[in-house]
């Protein structure tokens, strides 16, 4: 045990022990002195006394006092204490016997649902002190009464019997006092101990009202008797009337006090906790700490467990509590809100007949959606406040209140660590963005009677589109646009790989773009082993005679515009894309470049740019973007186009990569 519960483990057990002591002598007194007769001559008015007995007991009013950090006592009050000393002044020490063999039994059926040993313990300790307190002090006080000319019955309600049993009364408080002294003290001392201090005022708070509260109906019982010996049965069940009314209110009002102590207790720890959340670092690593803080006495007196499935266990009461958790994680994961248990009813995740203490099990469910993510175990201890299924239907808003911030912070954990995740692969993209953006030239080869521009704009980090241009002998220039069916951080690989086999297949065979795209594309398939493929346009430039020998693998068909044409010469494909089947052929074809001429090469995502309403800008739109331009500078066409492009996206979304080449051959007056 930790040293909390040790010392108040010590404590009952000392306790039971001195106080056990005191009940034996007692009861040991009362057997000698009690006239039986009297008892079988009085058995209907003891019948009565002891219903009255029972009826007020179950009318108790109660306070409930928080000592320390998740350690309360109760103290209650009832007038049946009161009907034990109606009783006394009619038939003498005799009349203790229903309020001794009602504790007693009430006791033997408490036994049988006492979880362990230190309940156990705690439950012989009260039984020791009540008994002792029900025996020695009020035979005590009632022999001072005798010998003070007092009678049994009380024969008449004058001031000197009224006196007379006003002292016995007030004796018997101070015996009373005096059997709780050495409980008391220990009491004190365990406060001290335990807070390093020596605040002792709830403990102090707690035995005055624990004394005062059943002593203050005392003087009321010499009305009682009074009225039973001297106006009958009648008279005295009126006066007993008004008593019911009177404890039933105070019974209701203790109700409403303690079920306003303890919203505004788990309002006071909700608010604090939700600020310690919020200031908490992002992930769920402090969560087990801030609730080892700010749970303590949220909820009346009991254990209280918290985990987060699978089996991670972020909040126990005590170390020393040990319960068969994998059940009930396993029942609770099947509710979708609050369930609670009595004391003696089965629980449907434990061995029946098992016994328990009154339990509020509720579901963790996450932020978003209806998955059970964890779970709350509230475990209630045994106070003065009976825990009926009211009681425990009232801990439902706080505990589903705890359930949300505790589903909440998990849910920021997850979208922090999200958040990070995706930081580390945007970091990872950027990386991977700027290492493409160097296989793509940073430099335009310059040829006299020629233009050329280019530009490639991702939709995202990663581009699947890419060109080239590639330096050949004799002057030519290889000239290279594709696209790759994907898009992304596989695209963009796959994308450097086609684009080194091009150029490494384009430095070999110089004039034969079908032979570079047969052998890139054996090696694609046979090397990448990915279910990807590229469109590709490739095309060796002889600038000293204007031709243009190319292979179209599945590419958009480039268009060539030139003075005199009313329409485009499309450069249609001459074969599949690369990347799909192993003995694939692609023709060859050469076009003739006259001065003035434009071929314009693009991807898939300059024609198939989209607008707010789902329109294509397609290929008559490109061709409308070239004619309406009155010039034959490259870079005026590319800028034009892709200006006509934005304009008809406006307020859409770029979802392709758009990349445009714009080649050019200087007319006659240029070249002058």
């Amino acid at each position: 045990m930790n040293l909390a519960r040790r010392l108040v483990g010590v404590g009952d057990v000392l306790t039971s022990l001195y106080a056990t002591v005191l009940s034996l002598a007692g009861l040991g007194w009362l057997l000698i002195v009690t006239d039986w007769p009297v008892l079988v001559a009085n058995l209907g008015q003891f019948i009565l006394i002891t219903a009255l007995i029972i009826m007020f007991t179950q009318l108790s009013f109660f306070m409930i006092i928080e000592f320390r950090q998740d350690r309360y006592g109760s103290a209650d009050g009832a007038f049946n204490s009161m009907m034990v000393w109606t009783g006394v002044l009619l038939y003498g020490p005799t009349a203790l016997w229903p309020i001794l063999l009602l504790r007693i039994a009430e006791f033997i059926w408490i036994w049988r649902t006492l979880p362990n040993a230190a309940t156990r313990w705690d439950n012989v300790r009260n039984l020791a002190l009540t008994v002792s307190g029900f025996t020695l002090p009020y035979l005590l006080s009632l022999k001072l009464y005798v010998s003070l000319g007092g009678q049994f019955p009380l024969a008449v309600l004058d001031a000197r019997t009224l006196l007379i049993c006003l002292l016995a009364i007030f004796v018997n408080f101070i015996l009373f006092f005096l059997t709780w002294m050495p409980y008391l003290l220990y009491a004190i001392y365990t406060q001290r101990r335990l807070t390093q201090a020596s605040e002792t005022r709830p403990i102090l708070v707690f035995f005055a009202l624990a004394l005062i509260l059943p002593t203050m109906a005392h003087p009321f019982a010499v009305l009682a008797a009074g009225l039973l010996t001297l106006h009958g049965v009648a008279v005295f069940l009126f006066f007993v009337t008004g008593l019911i009314i009177v404890a039933f209110l105070a019974r209701q009002f203790s109700w409403i006090a303690e079920s306003n102590r303890q919203q505004s207790r788990q309002l006071e720890r909700l608010e604090q906790l939700g600020r310690a959340l919020l200031n908490a670092p992002a992930d769920i690593s402090a969560l087990p700490d801030i609730l080892e803080t700010h749970l303590p006495n949220m909820f009346p007196s009991g254990n209280l467990a918290i985990w987060l499935i699978p089996g991670q266990v972020i909040y126990k009461s005590t170390a020393e509590w040990e319960m068969d958790f994998p059940p009930i994680w396993d029942w609770t994961g099947e509710q979708k809100e609050a369930k609670a248990f009595l004391a003696d009813g089965p629980l449907p995740w434990a061995v029946e007949g098992e016994t328990h203490r009154p339990v509020v099990v509720c579901p963790i469910v996450a932020h978003e959606g209806s998955e059970v993510i964890g779970g709350i175990y509230l475990e209630l201890r045994r106070l003065a406040q009976p825990w009926d299924m009211k009681a425990l239907t009232k801990l439902f808003p706080g505990m589903h209140a705890l359930s949300d911030q505790i589903a909440s912070a998990v849910h920021q954990a997850e979208e922090y660590a999200n958040s990070l995740a995706l930081q580390k692969v945007g970091q990872e993209i950027q990386i991977a963005g700027q290492i493409q953006a160097s296989f793509l030239p940073n430099e335009f080869p310059n040829i006299p009677g020629w233009q050329l521009s280019v530009s490639l704009e991702p939709a995202g980090g990663l581009s699947g589109d890419f060109f080239d241009f590639i330096p050949l002998s004799r002057g030519r220039l290889g000239l290279v646009i594709a696209d790759v069916a994907d898009k992304g951080l596989g695209a963009a690989l796959y994308m450097a790989l086609c684009r080194t086999l091009i150029r490494t297949y384009a430095l070999e065979y110089h004039s034969r773009p079908d032979i570079v795209f047969s052998e890139t594309n054996e090696r694609v398939i046979s090397d990448a082993r990915a279910s990807l493929f590229i469109t590709a346009f490739y095309g060796v430039l002889d600038p000293a005679n204007g031709t243009l020998t190319y292979c179209n693998a599945g590419h958009n068909p480039p268009m060539l515009f030139g003075p005199g044409r009313e329409t485009p010469i499309e450069l249609d494909r001459t074969g599949i894309p690369i990347g799909i089947e192993t003995d694939a052929n692609w023709a060859r074809q050469t076009i003739e470049f006259l001065p003035g001429d434009v071929l314009v090469l693009y991807t898939d995502g300059v024609t198939e740019a989209q607008n707010s309403s789902g329109e294509y800008f397609s290929e008559e739109g490109l061709v409308r973007s070239v004619v309406s331009c009155s010039v034959s500078n490259a870079f005026e066409i590319q800028t034009s186009i892709l200006a006509h492009v934005r304009e008809f996206i406006a307020t859409g979304a770029q979802y392709d990569d758009i990349t445009l080449m714009v080649l050019s051959r200087d007319t006659e007056d240029e070249n002058e």
